[in-house]
């Protein structure tokens, strides 16, 4: 009996160290399905972001890209969020990636979420109350916190879901190229996600820029500052966004400092699902017209919009409250059509300002306000 004790002791022990040598399967998205009435339930994931990186190694792959998992029963659906494993027809590893999880219901989509897991600390501060446990209710078709009954939010990160995790990019190659991902929010207006630039050293904050251009015009794309947040802010919201027929949206975001401003992360170009009719059908291409400013108050860009009945040298000018000229936005020969520009008040202060237009007899002038 003591041999016997022995031997079952050994093997146990040599249980435990084997399986101390393998890689613990943690950081894992869950789902419980909640599906008594039998109908098909399809949980589908996609990579949003420009690339994702391999964890624990955190070099590009191009291994994750997607999937889909189904059932017709109460079941645990699982995603392994943080290791490489061989897939199998049950689970489905990703890298870190930003992703969009998608439910639907007899093939018609209920809810849905997006989750940034694009941070370096992964898969090393994962522990085993790092996983996320989602539930998934067909009779309502929303996605819950696991026995919370509290709705899973539409845009999360892994560190706000577990703190512990923590925020860094510094060992994922290339990634201030690769950081910036657009995608729609509420009232369609489009929503930016990136993360911290891991070369830009006592970072205070991050800038965005954008530009409205047509794409068939041959003049250089003009960017403008449209926001500025703090160092620990990963997203914006484009509240302003103002786009003519033909118009495509351009950003980009720079880290900076106290001294500088960081080279500029990828250029996202859009324009499906964003689009704002911006009253340009209200002007005439066979009359002259000058459009109030939008958004007005603005802070710190706004866009102008004119009209011309014919080819035309023409000045638009901003001046202040005394009638002191502040800056001329254009003063050049433009052709005959509607035309927009944006004004970047960033340099000035806040206030009321009037901007003229001028264009052989026809002249207008309008008030725009600069609020900070």
């Amino acid at each position: 009996m003591k041999k016997l004790f022995q031997i079952i002791s050994v093997i146990i022990l040599g249980s435990i160290l084997i399986r101390a040598q393998e890689p613990l399967i943690e950081g894992e998205l869950s789902f419980d399905i909640i599906n008594n009435n039998g109908s098909l339930v399809e949980i589908e994931y996609e990579l949003i972001s420009p690339v994702c990186w391999h964890a624990p190694d955190h070099y590009i792959t191009e291994l994750f890209n997607g999937g889909t998992q189904t059932t017709n029963q109460n079941r645990l659906l699982e995603f392994l969020a943080c290791w490489e494993t061989t897939a199998s027809q049950y689970f489905r590893t990703f890298g870190l990636g930003y992703y969009k999880f998608t439910a639907k219901v007899n093939g018609i989509t209920k809810d849905y979420f997006y989750i940034d897991y694009r941070t370096s600390t992964l898969p090393e501060n994962y522990n085993p109350q790092g996983d996320i446990r989602i539930e998934f209710n067909v009779a309502t078709g929303i996605l819950y916190y696991y026995l919370n009954q509290t709705e899973f939010p539409t845009f999360t990160t892994i560190w706000e879901e577990k703190p512990h995790v923590g925020v860094s990019t510094s060992e994922l190659p290339n990634f201030w190229q690769n950081s910036l991902v657009v995608v729609s929010s509420e009232n369609n207006n489009p929503r930016f996600v990136w993360g911290p630039n891991p070369d830009f050293e006592n970072i205070l904050g991050y800038k965005i820029y954008r530009a409205v251009h047509w794409v068939p015009n041959p003049k250089p794309i003009v960017y403008s500052l449209i926001a500025t947040v703090n160092n620990d802010i990963f997203n914006y919201i484009d509240t302003q966004v103002l786009m003519g027929d033909w118009d495509y949206l351009w950003y980009y975001v720079t880290a900076y400092n106290s001294e500088t401003e960081s080279t500029g992360s990828n250029v996202v170009t859009t324009r499906a699902g964003f689009y704002k009719k911006n009253n340009f059908d209200k002007l005439s291409s066979t009359s002259y017209g000058l459009k109030q400013n939008y958004p007005n108050p603005f802070n710190p860009s706004t866009t102008i919009s004119f009209s011309l009945a014919e080819n035309s040298f023409i000045t638009l000018k901003v001046y202040d409250v005394l009638g002191k000229e502040v800056i001329t936005i254009i003063n050049e020969m433009l052709e005959a059509g509607v035309h927009q520009v944006e004004f970047d008040g960033s340099g000035l202060n806040s206030g009321v300002y009037f901007y003229e237009i001028r264009a052989g007899n026809f002249r207008d002038t309008k008030k725009l306000i600069l609020l900070k």
